[in-house]
């Protein structure tokens, strides 16, 4: 889940490593509350990964970590 101030923004999902690798993108449309995205995540292999999304006019929040188990 995300919230979002601003209504109708198209975003960047960027999933790292821990090495600050990118392991996968997703665009997807951000509107004003929350918002609710799926992130296809079961290709991955057990680890800690970080979620940030970028808007179009920057970063929209910070790393947000998740570990990926079985």
């Amino acid at each position: 889940r995300v919230n979002s101030n601003v209504d109708h923004e198209t975003a960047k999902i960027i999933v790292t490593d821990n090495l600050g690798r990118t392991v996968t993108t997703k665009t997807t449309e951000l509107f004003f509350g929350t918002n609710v995205m799926d992130l296809e995540v079961n290709a991955l292999p057990q680890a800690t990964y970080y979620i940030t999304i970028q808007g179009e006019n920057g970063w929209f929040t910070q790393p947000v970590p998740f570990v990926k188990v079985k």
